[in-house]
C-alpha cells in the first residue's frame, strides 16, 4: 500500500504542472481555433458541398445549416479529437484525485491550478467555437453574394448543386 501512495503522489506531482503548461500553450497559441479553422477549411473553400435547396430564399436557416456542417467537420478532425482527449486526461486528474483522497492521503496540492488549467482550456474552446460561428455567417455570406440573385434575392433550385444532408 505504501509503494502504491508513492506511485499516487509521484504522478500527482509531475501531471499538474505538465498539464498547467499544456493548457498555457494550447491558450497561448490559439490551437483550437487554429485546428478548427484547418478542419473546416476544405468545406469552405468548396461551398457547392455546403448549397441548400432553401439556400437562397432562407438566409438563416442556410446559415444554421453551414453551422452545423462545419461543427460536424469539426468535431471529426483535429479540433475534436484535442478536445476529446484534454478532457478525458482531465477526468483522469479527477479519478486520480479521488484515489489519492479514498486511499487516505487527503486532498492534493494544485487542484486550484488544475481548475484553472480546466477553465482555460475552457475558455479556448469557447473561443474557437465563436470563430465557427463567424466562418459560418462569413460563408453563407460569401455563397448567397455569389449564387443567388442580388435583384430576386434567389435563384431557381435548378442552379444549385444540392448537398444531400
Amino acid at each position: 500500500e505504501e509503494e502504491a501512495h508513492k506511485i499516487l503522489k509521484e504522478t500527482w506531482d509531475k501531471t499538474v504542472p505538465m498539464l498547467g503548461a499544456l493548457a498555457a500553450q494550447v491558450r497561448d497559441t490559439d490551437l483550437l481555433s487554429k485546428f478548427l479553422r484547418a478542419d473546416v477549411g476544405q468545406l469552405t473553400r468548396n461551398t457547392s458541398l455546403l448549397a441548400t435547396e432553401t439556400a437562397c430564399s432562407d438566409q438563416e436557416g442556410f446559415t444554421k445549416s453551414i453551422h452545423h456542417q462545419l461543427f460536424l467537420a469539426a468535431a471529426r478532425g483535429l479540433w475534436g479529437q484535442t478536445m476529446k482527449q484534454l478532457k478525458l486526461t482531465f477526468l483522469e486528474l479527477q479519478m486520480l484525485e479521488d484515489r489519492m483522497v479514498f486511499g487516505g492521503l487527503g486532498h492534493p496540492y494544485g487542484t486550484a491550478d488544475i481548475d484553472d488549467a480546466w477553465a482555460s482550456l475552457k475558455e479556448s474552446e469557447r473561443e474557437s467555437q465563436q470563430s465557427l460561428n463567424m466562418i459560418a455567417k462569413a460563408t453563407s455570406k460569401a455563397w448567397r453574394k455569389q449564387h443567388c440573385g442580388a435583384a430576386s434575392g434567389h435563384i431557381g433550385t435548378d442552379k444549385l448543386k444540392i448537398n444531400s444532408m
